[in-house]
């Protein structure tokens, strides 16, 4: 009877804990593939990733040997030369909702602003309301790059 009891315990902590590391694996293959594809369009320009960050469809690299920003965004890999820029901002939009005690704020966008030198700033939105009903990460990821790069510039 003790082990019947026994292998459904450890059957049932099976089942619970196999999601969970399903997930994390195939996560970490994704942030793998996609730091791959970032290093070999860095390579073309002889260049190193040194710092790399990746959160959901959006990620971010840092070649230091030429003084490049990387951005895959969905399947567009963009290169950016830090030169051209003076400053990074992180920015956020947040919206007001209910009246009184029920008043809440909701965070409708986040992302970094890059400041150039000279023509348009660049925009790079990390979270959008109307993509994802609720954040899960963009807010952090976009408050650690944007001082990443500012400590780069």
């Amino acid at each position: 009877m003790d082990i019947y009891n026994t292998l459904i315990g450890l059957l049932l902590l099976v089942v619970s804990f196999a999601p969970f590391v399903i997930l994390t694996a195939s996560g970490a293959k994704k942030s793998k593939k996609i730091k791959q594809e970032i290093e070999a369009v860095a390579k073309k320009c002889y260049g190193t990733i040194v710092e790399f960050g990746r959160v959901n469809n959006l990620a971010f690299a840092i070649d230091a040997h030429n003084n490049y920003f990387y951005i895959k965004k969905e399947n567009n890999i963009k290169t950016y030369r830090l030169s051209n820029y003076t400053s990074c901002n992180y920015y956020e939009d947040r919206q007001r909702k209910g009246n009184g005690k029920n008043r809440t704020e909701i965070l409708v966008n986040c992302g970094l602003e890059l400041i150039a030198k000279s023509g348009l700033n660049l925009k790079v939105e990390c979270y959008s309301i109307t993509k994802k009903i609720q954040p899960s990460g963009e807010y952090e990821f976009a408050q650690k790059w944007s001082k990443l790069i500012q400590d780069r510039l």
